[in-house]
């Protein structure tokens, strides 16, 4: 059972376009070069989805206003039936869409902006209840609100792999004994099998729900699915039944993977 008031935030990570081949990233028309970070479209398209009228909408998530804003957040509010008061807190660690402006004539605003970004995100485990996280995993180095690190032209996997920043910060904010949050879903690439062990642990020593993902999970996916995370939330106070619910949206249904949700198994 939820209080009357509820606090879900989303962080979008650095999302940076990273195809195999090195080419650019070309949306509606426009070039935005390569390594174009894709978070700024993304919290446009979830501003779009959380403010939209909610009359004949099946969904929870609509009827929001934007009560706050500063360069890193923005604070959704809602007033629903049996005086609960939803808010959702939309972080994002990207500047610009392009990588060149982050990291060339804007560098020192996208280093305060990722840097903030990522105490935000680490700090709402103590004031929300579900905590979700949208992005890249750098291959267990993550989440990650920087633009990406790069060696000879190429994201630069092994330095996060052996510096696990990323990690290790979200692992102080779980154990912190400040922590509120029940529930958590890392959508973002190969969760399961960069973060299982470490996640698990803590959310089954304290009856957290932990939400992972299998395999390669396209952004707009990854979107969808936190889109209907926070919905089922909202909805039941937990993100128990979330892969069928899922399943039923036709979102995620392959790559969603419950990894301690009460009355699922885990592998």
């Amino acid at each position: 059972m939820m209080s009357s008031r509820v606090r879900l935030t989303l962080a979008l990570g650095y999302f940076n376009y990273d195809a195999k081949d090195g080419s650019s990233m070309i949306y509606q028309g426009q070039n935005y070069g390569r390594y174009a970070a894709v978070d700024p479209f993304l919290r446009s398209l979830v501003h779009q989805v959380l403010t939209r009228p909610c009359a004949n909408s099946f969904l929870q998530i609509c009827g929001f206003r934007a009560v706050h804003f500063d360069d890193v957040e923005v604070l959704y509010q809602r007033t629903v039936g049996n005086g609960l008061f939803p808010e959702i807190r939309v972080l994002s660690g990207a500047l610009t869409p392009r990588h060149t402006v982050n990291t060339g004539e804007r560098a020192v605003e996208q280093r305060a902006r990722a840097q903030k970004a990522e105490r935000s995100f680490n700090a709402s485990f103590a004031d929300s209840d579900l905590v979700i996280y949208v992005g890249h995993s750098r291959e267990g180095g993550g989440p990650d609100f920087a633009p990406p690190r790069l060696k000879n032209g190429r994201v630069d996997y092994s330095s996060y792999q052996k510096a696990r920043v990323g990690s290790r910060l979200l692992m102080e904010s779980l154990r912190s004994s400040q922590r509120k949050a029940r529930a958590l879903a890392l959508l973002s690439c190969d969760t399961t099998e960069h973060f299982l062990n470490e996640v698990s642990q803590v959310g089954t020593a304290s009856r957290m729900e932990v939400v992972l993902t299998r395999g390669n999970v396209h952004a707009e996916d990854q979107t969808a699915g936190a889109l209907a995370a926070l919905d089922l939330f909202l909805r039941q106070g937990s993100l128990s039944g979330l892969s069928q619910f899922v399943a039923a949206s036709q979102v995620l249904s392959q790559s969603m993977q419950p990894v301690n949700t009460p009355g699922m198994s885990r592998r």
